[in-house]
């Protein structure tokens, strides 16, 4: 059985930066991770949505060119293209933590974690023992009652940044940092945005000044902006989600008209923690 003074469950930001801590600190360490390096952040989180941002706005910048001066012809999104350099700004920052592991000789596990016993961790068919255990699993998209993820027209942030094509309509459930992200970047590329937000204001975590003035700005950008709103039900059809009922503070919204293909609902919740606590059980699971 390998032992270590310290065992990191998750490679995410948290993980990999507390397992980098203690190695520099001269424990020896090793970080288990079922899936890839980074964690959401790194690679279906905040570092692709920034690369596609930045893309977005250039797109948006340029479509208003002639304001500035300058005639562009034939302005296009090559969505592949796109997706190729998001791709490899991942590849580079994941390929810089593994290169940072191997400099302060911290030791990548591949696979799922569960602590058998305290200090033992079980992966796979392995036991792996440890001192001192740290947990930092992170979170995953919350999927509501009635809107459960199904790969086309009701999907989460991950299946989000995979998308080939920018559908017509989108309508995105949960204006925090993430879903405001992601309506930025496809209103940049000309969809027809719905935010909906159960919480008062958009950005419901942020200073009440700055989440008055970026409501404006959405609705300022053509996004139709409801906050105080909860989606109840939704219809499903051949091409799309039909909207439902959507109810708010003194008031139910119902727009069948709007229609939303390919891809066209979206939940990005991502409040559900994978941390458990231990309780001492075989087989406790740390991990989902």
């Amino acid at each position: 059985m390998r032992t270590y003074d310290v065992a990191v469950i998750g490679a995410g930001p948290g993980g990999y930066v507390a397992a980098i801590r203690c190695a520099q600190r001269g424990a020896k360490v090793a970080v288990i991770e079922r899936r890839y390096l980074g964690g959401v952040c790194l690679n279906v989180g905040c570092i692709p949505t920034k690369t596609l941002i930045y893309t977005a706005e250039l797109h948006r910048k340029m479509t208003h060119a002639e304001d500035y001066g300058l005639k562009i012809k034939d302005l296009r999104l090559d969505m592949p293209a796109l997706l190729q350099r998001k791709d490899k700004v991942v590849d580079v920052n994941t390929g810089g933590i593994a290169a940072l592991f191997k400099a302060n000789g911290i030791e990548h596990i591949q696979g799922e974690a569960a602590v058998a016993a305290p200090g033992r961790i079980r992966v796979g068919k392995e036991d792996v023992a440890a001192k001192k255990i740290i947990v930092a699993t992170g979170g995953r998209p919350a999927q509501l009652k009635g809107l459960e993820f199904n790969g086309k027209t009701i999907i989460g942030s991950t299946r989000a940044l995979e998308l080939a094509e920018i559908p017509k309509r989108i309508a995105v459930i949960g204006a925090g940092a993430l879903g405001a992200e992601f309506a930025c970047i496809w209103n940049a590329f000309g969809a027809e945005i719905t935010l909906i937000e159960a919480m008062p204001t958009v950005l419901p975590r942020e200073d009440e000044e700055i989440t008055k003035r970026m409501e404006s700005v959405f609705k300022k950008r053509g996004m139709d902006v409801w906050t105080g709103t909860k989606v109840a039900r939704v219809e499903h059809r051949d091409k799309g989600v039909r909207r439902g009922d959507c109810r708010g503070d003194q008031r139910d919204r119902r727009r069948p008209q709007n229609e939303l293909p390919r891809g066209a609902r979206l939940q990005f919740h991502l409040a559900r923690s994978r941390q458990r606590r231990f309780d001492g059980k075989e087989g406790a699971r740390t991990g989902l």
